[in-house]
């Protein structure tokens, strides 16, 4: 999955080979049998609905199923713009994007999909048969996994999370379909889901896991743990089995390890949606005081490498090129495309958003505002922001081979492995480069108060945000969620998915290709960058985050100077994610540094 500052939102339905049942389900798959068609509004009102979070709206979005003999159907109300919901039905996804022109419902994978879909007023409807999602019929007996997700992010089915496995809660659901029932009398149940939850205990040092069945009538999920030490090879400390009682279980570990993880699988399932493993310190460390692997140094000339990168970028000329797109001008402000050249002569682009009483292009502006440079998560765009009622200019910064940038440099497969052998040619060098012309932009520009410019993103847009407050001490102010690219020798033994975990192997291996990687990604590891941060700085970490795991954020916490006001937030019980916690702390942090 690649990284990326995303507001991504995950509902995982899985659907256990279960014996057929005889009675009606004591409790409501959130689907309803359809007997007079989808228009019929008074069946559509009384299905049980999935809020759906994070429209932006004070009205939450809502998702309502139904079903018959021939379509399983849908109904999302209140739906924002440039949402997305992907629905899998036995590992084949679809897309429902019925926000645009012509409204779509379509197969990501697979042959071409016949489904419908129409919208009116923020409310979608669609249809798609059953034989077209892998099933000739829905019929008694018939068992149909579904899962689905929802991104209000971006709207193209690659901002979506690849793996789907990141959430804490199993569910287990079958469709009712009962041989001795007919079809008019069955419907889908839901069976006990089970929460998972890790707790670092941060300042303790003591990590736990907790399993919370929830007290309902259904099928039993026993579930095997598997505890592991972590480190170049992983060794089995002990296993357990658990069932259907809430369990509280502190993590076992190994002296001289350093990282211990708990793999959690449901019995009598198959798929990796049966299986979740979480990683973190060994017990005895405190999290809270981590500052990075003991063994892991930075090159003695790390800053002789950063000054020869910026003084190439400053030899390079900008070619700067802004164009208004008129069509996306909101009630405070007016979007602009802004294309430059970067490191090596490449192009890169991003979208700006200004107040409409800054004249952009009139190159004068009788007032003076703070700005914010945002920048993407892993092979994602960084999206137009609006944050011209709050007085802020906006600069989502695309560095090279993400969004529109793509057009002039094909971002690379796995590109944190991009040039790994050579330090000079290696991505993120360029990356970081491309960052820093995008704060020369900014304070360039005449209606931006270059006292009062900060830097944002999460995940790889968070080691970017670090990155650029330690190579530019212009910036006023960062704010870093979820950072990638920090601590990387624990990151490596710390992910469970993600690309990070792309370098494992390399990273701790004898050979000549093993030792050049070392060497590169100590350069742009943003743990060393953090010791030269200058600017007030909040970092936010996810508890239970198994992409970039809370280590490493608050390694680079720690790296940062004392005497440099610093806050860090780590979020009980989230995994990689932008929650609300999160975005209040940054929103105060910007009311503090830049108002």
């Amino acid at each position: 999955m690649n990284c990326h500052v995303v507001l991504c939102i995950t509902l995982v339905l899985i659907v256990s080979l279960a014996t057929p049942l005889s009675a009606a389900p004591t409790r409501a798959f959130p689907a309803v049998r359809i007997d007079n068609g989808p228009n019929d509004e008074t069946t559509w009102l009384s299905a049980p609905a999935i809020v759906l979070p994070g429209n932006g709206k004070d009205e939450p979005s809502r998702l309502k199923l139904g079903w018959d003999e021939t379509n399983l159907y849908l109904r999302v109300e209140n739906a924002p713009p440039r949402a997305v919901l992907i629905l899998d039905f036995n590992d084949t996804d679809w897309a429902l994007e019925a926000n645009r022109a012509e409204p779509s419902f379509r197969r990501i994978t697979g042959p071409a999909c016949v489904g419908t879909a129409t919208s009116a007023n923020g409310t979608w409807t669609a249809s798609a048969p059953w034989k077209e999602i892998g099933e000739t019929s829905i019929a008694a007996g018939k068992n149909i996994f579904l899962r689905l997700r929802w991104s209000v992010n971006g709207g193209e089915e690659k901002t979506i999370p690849a793996d789907f496995r990141n959430s804490n809660r199993f569910w287990a659901g079958v469709f009712f379909l009962n041989d001795s029932h007919p079809v008019s009398e069955c419907a889908p149940t839901l069976t006990r889901p089970l929460s998972i939850s890790v707790s670092t205990d941060a300042r303790g040092g003591n990590p736990y896991i907790r399993i919370n069945p929830e007290p309902t009538v259904g099928l039993q999920l026993p579930c095997d743990l598997t505890f592991r030490a972590i480190g170049r090879t992983e060794t089995i400390i002990t296993r357990q089995t658990v069932m259907n009682e809430p369990v509280k279980i502190e993590l076992p570990g190994v002296p001289n390890i350093p990282v211990v993880g708990v793999t959690i699988r449901l019995q009598d399932m198959n798929g990796p949606w049966a299986e979740l493993e979480y990683r973190t310190l060994r017990p005895g460390i405190k999290l809270i005081d981590w500052k990075g692997a003991p063994d892991w140094e930075e090159p003695a000339d790390f800053d002789a490498y950063w000054k020869r990168a910026k003084a190439e970028l400053r030899a390079a000329p900008r070619n700067l090129k802004i164009t208004e797109l008129p069509e996306q001008a909101t009630a405070t402000g007016r979007l602009y495309r802004v294309e430059m050249t970067s490191l090596g002569g490449i192009r890169i682009a991003g979208w700006y958003f200004a107040p409409k009483d800054a004249n952009v292009l009139g190159g004068r502006s009788a007032k003076k505002y703070p700005a914010i440079q945002i920048m993407p998560g892993y092979g994602a765009e960084q999206i137009p922001a609006d944050r011209t009622a709050e007085g802020y200019i906006t600069l989502a910064l695309n560095p090279r081979g993400h969004g529109p940038s793509g057009q002039f440099w094909p971002l690379p497969p796995y590109h944190i492995r991009y040039h790994r052998e050579d330090p000079e040619s290696y991505y993120y060098r360029g990356a970081y480069m491309d960052c820093l012309a995008g704060i020369d932009f900014l304070m360039n520009r005449p209606e931006v108060d270059g006292k009062r410019v900060a830097v944002e993103g999460g995940s790889q847009g968070g080691a970017l945000a670090l990155a650029v407050a330690a190579l530019d001490h212009r910036v006023a102010a960062c704010c870093a969620n979820v950072p990638f690219l920090s601590d990387f020798k624990t990151s490596v033994l710390t992910s469970v998915t993600g690309n990070q975990m792309y370098l494992r192997d390399e990273f701790f291996s004898e050979s000549e290709t093993g030792a050049k990687a070392r060497k590169t990604v100590s350069y742009v590891d943003v743990r060393f960058h953090s010791r030269r941060i200058n600017c007030p700085t909040l970092i936010g970490v996810g508890e239970m985050d198994r992409m970039c795991a809370a280590p490493g954020g608050v390694s680079d916490y720690n790296n940062i100077p004392d005497s440099v006001t610093k806050r860090l937030l780590i979020m009980a019980g989230r995994e990689h994610e932008n929650p609300p916690e999160y975005r209040r702390a940054a929103d105060d942090w910007y009311k503090k540094w830049l108002k």
